[in-house]
């Protein structure tokens, strides 16, 4: 059964000292996600009357290893995995970007990749594979939008509280039994090891599947942030959708006042883990919504 869900929620601990401080809705709002994300939610939240700005505070680079990437993708042609789980937008991108081939693979039946089992696990019947995993609608969209079937995308349900890997493993681990393969595909540090938050593979390995990782991007901090905030509005707000983003501004809070006894400006942000990081750098207000441009909107406009 459906439900009405809530836009924005003030964060329980960020928030107990905001309710003596003004409530003065910010002139300007940053939108820190990377490029080309960040340039459409600033075209689409300036269509909606909001005066938004683009400050990527993460850069999106290629595959630190491409031959990792080659042979992934080769494996996902011969059927060697269960699932694949894209991570972000830019998973599907660098993955499907470079070896667009593969996007007829996800949602084949056994018999398309050579009968109903795969490598070294036999005697397990597979049905049709390997499943695209997202947690967001975004990641979804960009999966379609380079020709995957929409039938071979498992996803969280579209009112669903919030878009993440415990919503969508709820799910998902009726999918996994002993020796259920899923590779991530993720983004690198700057090792070029891939990185990110390993609950999901723990449940994944918790249930008897076995796991692998692969960087399809690179993520770096800007080396020009400082730089490119000087000068900036102080009343600005932030819509924050990342923790490593998080850390990027937490370098060079001091050149815009956002820390403790600062100018106590607002935050978006788009999961309560990214609350949770932002907190330390001492904003005014933090709201948490979901990661959708409709719920940060909703969440800016309850500012005013």
């Amino acid at each position: 059964m459906s439900r009405d869900l809530p836009h924005a929620v003030p964060h329980p601990v960020l928030n107990d000292s905001s309710r003596d401080l003004p409530h003065q809705p910010p002139r300007h709002w940053w939108v820190t996600r990377p490029q080309p994300e960040a340039g459409v939610w600033v075209q689409q939240l300036r269509a909606a009357g909001v005066n938004a700005h683009a400050l990527p505070l993460l850069t999106i680079g290629p595959a630190p290893r491409p031959a990792s990437l080659a042979e992934a993708a080769r494996q996902i042609e011969a059927g060697a995995w269960d699932a694949v789980m894209f991570v972000s937008v830019n998973a599907v991108r660098g993955l499907l970007g470079a070896h667009p081939q593969l996007a007829a693979c996800f949602g084949r039946s056994a018999g398309q990749v050579g009968g109903s089992t795969h490598g070294a696990m036999k005697g397990v019947v597979r049905g049709p594979g390997p499943r695209a995993w997202v947690v967001g609608p975004g990641t979804a969209q960009a999966l379609r939008s380079l020709q995957v079937a929409d039938a071979a995308i498992d996803q969280p349900a579209a009112n669903s509280a919030q878009f993440d890997s415990e919503t969508f493993w709820k799910s998902a681990k009726k999918q996994v039994y002993p020796t259920y393969r899923v590779l991530f595909v993720r983004g690198a540090d700057e090792q070029g090891e891939p990185a990110g938050r390993d609950w999901l593979s723990q449940q994944v390995l918790a249930a008897g599947g076995q796991v692998a990782h692969v960087a399809a991007y690179s993520r770096v901090a800007p080396v020009d942030l400082a730089a490119q905030l000087q000068g900036a509005p102080r009343d600005a707000g932030w819509v924050l959708s990342s923790s490593q983003a998080v850390a990027s501004l937490a370098s060079v809070a001091g050149v815009l006042g956002v820390a403790p006894g600062g100018s106590q400006p607002v935050a978006v942000c788009t999961h309560e883990r990214v609350a949770q990081a932002a907190g330390p750098l001492g904003f005014g207000r933090v709201l948490v919504c979901r990661p959708s441009l409709a719920d940060v909107l909703a969440s800016i406009e309850s500012l005013a």
